[in-house]
């Protein structure tokens, strides 16, 4: 979670309604789904952030 914040720069509310299927691997994206304004945007995310997401992914499913 910390990676993902620091990577892209998200409020933390934004972070705790993050969904699996928000994030775009193969771009390197980030779809936030009403945030600041109640508005949806889409960031970019390094690929450090990708990597410990897809680690996450493994482990819990």
């Amino acid at each position: 979670m910390l990676e993902t914040l620091y990577s892209t720069g998200m409020r933390r509310l934004e972070l705790i309604g993050l969904k699996l299927h928000d994030i775009d691997t193969e771009r390197g994206t980030v779809m936030i789904r009403q945030g600041k304004g109640r508005k949806d945007r889409m960031i970019p995310i390094g690929e450090r952030a990708l990597a410990w997401g897809d680690k996450y992914r493994h482990a819990s499913g």
